[in-house]
C-alpha cells in the first residue's frame, strides 16, 4: 500500500479580539495563500465571515455557534492540539493588545511539544527559549517553504 503524503499543520495563532476583522484576517489570509500546498492551514477565525464589520472585535459573542467563551476555548484549544506547527503573529500586540488567547496557546503548545515559530521580537523568556522568531509574515512563510522540505 503506498504512503499518503499527508501535509503538516500549521495554526494560525494571534491577536483577534479588540482588531477589526481585517486586520485579525489579513495576515492569516495572506500566509493561508501562500502555504495552501505545503500545509493544511487552520484559522480559527474561520466560520466568522459574521464579523466582518467588526471595528473592534470582541472576546467572544455569547448568540453565536463558533463565537461563545466556551465554543472560542474549545476549538482553539482542540487546533492547537492538532497542530504540527504553531504560528504565532506577536506583532499585532504592540498597541498594547495582551492577547491572553494567544498566550495560552502559546503555553498549549509548549506543553504539547509542537514547534512555535514567533513574529516578532519578544524578550521574555517563556517566549524567547521554546520557539524561533521572525521579523515579518514573509520572513515566516519562507522559513515554513524550507520548513516543510
Amino acid at each position: 500500500m503506498p504512503l499518503v503524503n499527508m501535509k503538516m499543520s500549521l495554526y494560525l495563532a494571534g491577536p483577534i479580539s479588540g482588531l477589526s476583522y481585517y486586520e485579525a484576517c489579513n495576515w492569516r489570509i495572506q500566509v493561508r495563500e501562500a502555504l495552501k500546498d505545503i500545509y493544511e492551514v487552520i484559522d480559527p477565525m474561520r466560520g466568522k465571515s459574521y464579523l466582518s464589520e467588526e471595528q473592534a472585535i470582541q472576546e467572544f459573542y455569547p448568540h453565536t455557534i463558533t463565537s461563545g467563551s466556551k465554543a472560542v476555548y474549545t476549538k482553539d484549544r482542540y487546533d492547537v492540539k492538532r497542530c504540527d506547527i504553531l504560528l504565532v503573529n506577536l506583532s499585532l500586540m504592540s498597541n498594547g493588545n495582551k492577547s491572553i488567547g494567544t498566550l495560552v496557546e502559546i503555553g498549549m503548545a509548549d506543553a504539547w511539544g509542537k514547534f512555535i515559530l514567533i513574529i516578532g521580537k519578544p524578550t521574555h523568556p517563556f517566549l524567547t527559549e521554546n520557539s524561533v522568531q521572525v521579523s515579518s509574515v514573509e520572513e515566516a512563510i519562507e522559513f515554513l517553504k524550507i520548513q516543510a522540505g
